[in-house]
């Protein structure tokens, strides 16, 4: 137990997830809180997603430590052939059935340990979890302020004893994921947002130097992924390839899992052939994999599977980064004009696709202590041992096998597609600045 001067408190960790926010996004001018945690918190450079860069499997990775392969939310939408149901994130009803969440959620693993955890939107979170249930749970409000979410969050700081105050505070603001599909990656309306969460940010790191929490507690500013531009000149049309009427179902977006209505290896090969044979030759619009071929890097199908393996489908159409999968049908309703304008779910590994990860605090240290960029099923394993909790097995390496950020690093990635970067990807971001 550690004292503020007022008040007995036990450690604490606040994790923040910022939908959609690429860390260049980051710059002293539009998001000055994020800029100070950049350049002088701990963290890492950049965070990598886990395959497909999406919401909700990467949320559940989050708070899980495994890949999406392993703990079943494999896209914001699927079908598993087994219960033969659909997921659908956008309807509660169907979605918060525990059948579809796999693994061991952060919030059990500190109950069972003695820790409370309070939730705020977090996906995942409204899941009848039973005894094991976070000790509050906010609902799902896609109209509520940043205001009130950050005067909940001071609330649970403020809570007057130590039974009823929260160990592990999780809190998810999908504001620039909104913004980014919506006006794309770049514009007025996506600086004014970023000011917004900046704000937000700056009234919870304002609350914990108020309160004199600082050595207690730990603040952790994540995203899930980051976000790419769309364009009417970068649509492949699959009824063009394929026709329709042969596939049951198509999961996913803006890659296509393809599931025939024939499901033998026979019909899954005839369809991997058909869209085989027009594979781009001289350039690398789109390819095609079958679920056992698709890349070993990306955890996900493959050969070794994973308990939810046939909720990825058999065939899968994945485009570029920049580029959508679309139908003709699908065009006329939309007037001709593609929407979202902002999209993710590429490659993990794109420029584009990085995820956000700062923090500060008596666990997470300063800038001599950063980490160098490393995958999100790490988060899990990094929360608990803030917590002075030794996390149970996971995906990740945990700790202590990530690497420290070596004196001098910088960013020696090639961005093939640094022509799609917006300019707050490319002018005066703080991470160019620290890493350029």
């Amino acid at each position: 137990i550690l004292n503020n001067g007022t008040h007995n408190f036990y450690p604490s960790t606040i994790v923040i997830s910022l939908d959609g926010f690429h860390p260049h996004y980051v710059s002293e001018t539009l998001t000055p809180y994020l800029h100070q945690l950049m350049t002088t918190g701990g963290g890492a450079p950049y965070m990598i997603p886990s395959f497909p860069s999406s919401t909700f499997p990467n949320h559940w990775t989050l708070v899980t430590g495994l890949y999406p392969n392993n703990h079943g939310i494999v896209g914001n939408q699927f079908y598993d052939p087994k219960l033969e149901k659909r997921f659908y994130n956008t309807r509660p009803a169907q979605s918060l059935d525990p059948v579809w969440w796999g693994g061991e959620p952060i919030w059990k693993t500190l109950q069972k340990n003695g820790i409370t955890t309070a939730v705020h939107m977090w996906p995942g979170s409204e899941v009848n979890w039973g005894v094991y249930d976070p000790i509050i749970v906010d609902a799902f409000n896609g109209t509520e302020t940043l205001e009130n979410k950050s005067d909940r969050l001071v609330e649970w700081l403020d809570k007057a004893d130590l039974a009823s105050r929260p160990e592990l505070m999780l809190a998810y603001v999908p504001n620039i994921d909104t913004l980014g599909h919506a006006y794309g990656v770049s514009g007025p309306e996506l600086d004014e947002g970023m000011r917004e969460v900046d704000a937000f940010v700056g009234r919870l790191l304002n609350a914990i130097l108020d309160r004199n929490l600082t050595q207690i507690t730990n603040i952790v500013v994540l995203s899930d992924h980051g976000m790419a531009p769309t364009s009417n000149d970068r649509l492949i049309y699959l009824d063009d390839m394929v026709d329709l009427s042969t596939i049951e179902y198509i999961d996913g977006w803006p890659l296509f899992g393809l599931r025939p209505n024939d499901t033998s290896s026979e019909g899954v090969q005839m369809l991997y052939d058909t869209l085989k044979s027009q594979e781009p030759r001289n350039d690398t619009i789109w390819s095609v994999y079958k679920k056992e071929d698709l890349p070993k890097e990306w955890h996900f199908g493959g050969i070794e599977g994973g308990p939810y393996a046939s909720r990825v489908a058999p065939v899968w159409l994945v485009p570029s980064v920049g580029w959508s999968v679309t139908t003709h049908k699908t065009m006329e309703k939309l007037k001709g004009e593609y929407l979202p304008n902002g999209v993710h779910g590429y490659n993990n590994t794109e420029f584009l696709m990085r995820a956000l990860f700062l923090a500060q605090g008596p666990f997470f240290g300063d800038s001599e202590d950063r980490l160098a960029p490393f995958e999100n099923v790490n988060v899990y394993s990094l929360i608990c041992k803030s917590l002075g909790i030794m996390p149970p097995k996971s995906d990740g390496k945990g700790q202590v096998s990530l690497k420290g950020l070596p004196k001098g690093w910088s960013d020696m990635f090639v961005d093939e597609h640094a022509d799609l970067r917006s300019a707050q990807a490319s002018l005066n971001a703080t991470f160019d600045a620290l890493y350029g």
